[in-house]
């Protein structure tokens, strides 16, 4: 739709002159004159490039020069950037720093929806290209993440009440735990016990974004992803202040309490906002990390898990703007306490009752959907019009178990199925979906087979067998 005919006015939270008046206060120190003070004489003039020779960015760069007179308004000229961008995305490479620009001061004095999507393209921009914060922090343009995030934090604190970390007690109830079937608070205890003071940080306070958590297993980690909330506090010891905001919609906020357990603060993200910062936030997939909520985060320090690939530039890129970034294929995802004792059984039991090693078996485990590549891999085995037929022929009796249940895709789960029907016609192979298992039957499928393949598509994580 061309943002032409797309900003709507009738929910406007301030005047574009109000808005425009708050930048000029806050970036008074930035380079670039925007607090009255003109650029040094002695600076030297910047080399000619797509910035000075393009007139649309000149003409934007002047009327920001003259954003303290309030002269000008940068909303037009930023305006015709983003419509000649859209045109021309190349545009981009000629002065990325003046798009990045022109997108955050036309976000100004629009409606909330539109606002965060030229922000988001804005912040994608900003993080994405190689080497784009250490040009614009030494280059021209009056603008920076710290901008970007103070255009969010404008919106987004708005009809949110402020959150003091004092003000937030949680207190574990023995028989509301009971009720949700929780009876392993010993666990918890045991290993913070067994673990207590192994690892020192710098930290005091830290906030898991977007992180899996069970409410009906407060005490211990029953996910089949990260305990890393879990982890931190067997490792360090109860000073270390661990916080969750959970996966659901609201962002519930969930707090961990002296016996190590994650107790419901009544909260969320949705409804608060920290009102004082936090020393580290751990942020579980890039997406999450580009939520508005997340952007306004006062975090001392970011770590982004970002089950994406990115470049070794771009990585660079995230810790130049203060963003670690934990590359997704260089750490393990150990499984939690439960079911690793479930693992170790099952293996005992197998050793015991039976003499062969292992069964002619590869097993495929994840939730049946795209991005995991389930219908991709299963197309390879398929051995009418193989590239390699003699592949296929040499995979002659294997059993492969897909492990994993529908998630929403109707489609690709009806397509993965027909599939599947299709190789086992041609009785080379034998193919079994086992929708979602319980932990000991997919325990004993991991004890009983050759090995894992994980294919996804659009992920990050390396396809294996």
């Amino acid at each position: 739709q061309p943002y032409g005919q797309a900003f709507p006015q009738s929910d406007v939270q301030q005047s574009a002159t109000q808005q425009l008046e708050a930048l000029r206060q806050s970036l008074g120190g930035m380079p670039g004159g925007l607090g009255g003070r003109a650029a040094s004489p002695a600076s030297p003039a910047p080399p000619a490039d797509g910035c000075t020779s393009n007139p649309l960015f000149a003409k934007l760069h002047s009327t920001l020069q003259k954003l303290a007179l309030l002269e000008q308004d940068p909303v037009e000229a930023s305006f015709q950037i983003h419509e000649a961008w859209e045109e021309n995305p190349a545009i981009f490479d000629e002065c990325p720093a003046g798009v990045v620009t022109a997108l955050v001061y036309l976000s100004i004095a629009q409606d909330r929806d539109w606002k965060y999507r030229l922000l988001h393209r804005a912040t994608y921009m900003l993080y994405s290209t190689p080497g784009l914060q250490m040009r614009m922090a030494s280059g021209r343009w009056p603008m920076s993440d710290r901008l970007i995030r103070t255009m969010y934090h404008n919106s987004e604190v708005m009809n949110k009440l402020p959150l003091k970390l004092a003000e937030v007690e949680v207190h574990g109830s023995t028989a509301a735990s009971q009720q949700l079937g929780v009876i392993n608070s010993d666990e918890a205890m045991e290993l913070s016990m067994r673990h207590k003071d192994t690892v020192a940080v710098h930290f005091k306070t830290v906030l898991f974004y977007h992180f899996y958590h069970q409410e009906r297993s407060p005490c211990a980690c029953r996910t089949r992803s990260w305990c890393l909330p879990f982890w931190t506090r067997f490792l360090t010891n109860s000073s270390v202040d661990v916080w969750l905001a959970a996966r659901d919609e609201q962002k519930t906020l969930f707090r961990m309490d002296r016996s190590g357990c994650l107790r419901n603060t009544g909260h969320s993200l949705s409804s608060n906002f920290f009102a004082e910062p936090i020393d580290l936030m751990f942020v579980f997939e890039i997406n999450a990390f580009m939520h508005p909520i997340a952007r306004v985060m006062p975090a001392k320090r970011v770590l982004l898990y970002p089950t994406y690939d990115l470049s070794d530039d771009q990585i660079s890129n995230f810790e130049d703007l203060g963003v670690s970034v934990l590359p997704d294929d260089a750490i393990l995802k150990p499984p939690n306490p439960a079911f690793r004792k479930i693992l170790e059984e099952a293996v005992a039991m197998r050793q015991a009752r039976l003499q062969r090693p292992k069964d002619r078996l590869l097993l495929l485990p994840a939730d049946i959907r795209p991005i995991k590549g389930q219908l991709d891999f299963l197309a390879g085995l398929v051995f009418e019009g193989a590239r390699r037929p003699s592949a296929v022929q040499r995979l002659r009796g294997l059993t492969l178990v897909v492990a994993g249940g529908c998630d929403g895709n109707q489609t690709y789960c009806a397509e993965v199925v027909a599939m599947t029907q299709k190789i086992n016609a041609e009785k080379l192979l034998n193919v079994v979906v086992a929708d979602q298992l319980k932990d000991d039957e997919l325990a004993q499928l991991f004890t009983a087979s050759l090995g894992v393949v994980l294919h996804p598509v659009i992920d990050c994580n390396p396809r294996v067998v």
